[in-house]
């Protein structure tokens, strides 16, 4: 019999250099997974996520529903009445003036503080259409600020 070659059927270990038996060839189960899975989570995320909300899932109008153009005028004086109560503009005691002047808006619009939040609720519900409302009071806000008296 002749001398083995010690060579044969060893291997160097890759890190220390050491010679050892080789295992099992290493196989990937799983080749490309990493590629893979982040992929389908985004065509998943793609098309079930950006659905757009369905034009019939609009909720509907409520009791005491205060036109567009009236709400527009309520909301503008009450979010400068609500300015003046940040600010510390209302006299004596601030929040008994501030629900005193909220009703007197209130009644000189002919409407109610219900159907004011009712309403108030549906637009702000809708995010489709509440950008071009909240335009529109600002709109209304400057106009005010143009129309008011300079000092």
């Amino acid at each position: 019999m002749g001398q083995r070659n010690p060579s044969v059927g060893r291997r160097k270990h890759r890190r220390t250099r050491r010679w050892c038996i080789p295992r099992w060839p290493e196989i990937d189960v799983f080749p490309m997974s990493t590629v893979r899975l982040p992929f389908i989570f985004a065509l998943v995320a793609l098309t079930t996520g950006c659905d757009p909300r369905p034009a019939q899932d609009t909720p509907p109008i409520p009791n005491g529903f205060i036109e567009k153009e009236q709400f527009v005028k309520i909301h503008a004086q009450l979010q400068l009445l609500e300015a003046a109560h940040r600010q510390y503009m209302l006299k004596g005691d601030r929040d008994r003036a501030r629900a005193r002047y909220r009703t007197s808006i209130l009644k000189e619009a002919g409407a109610t503080d219900s159907a004011f939040n009712a309403t108030y609720n549906w637009w702000y519900s809708q995010p489709e259409a509440l950008p071009a409302l909240i335009e529109e009071i600002q709109l209304h806000l400057d106009s005010l600020a143009m129309e008011s008296p300079s000092d």
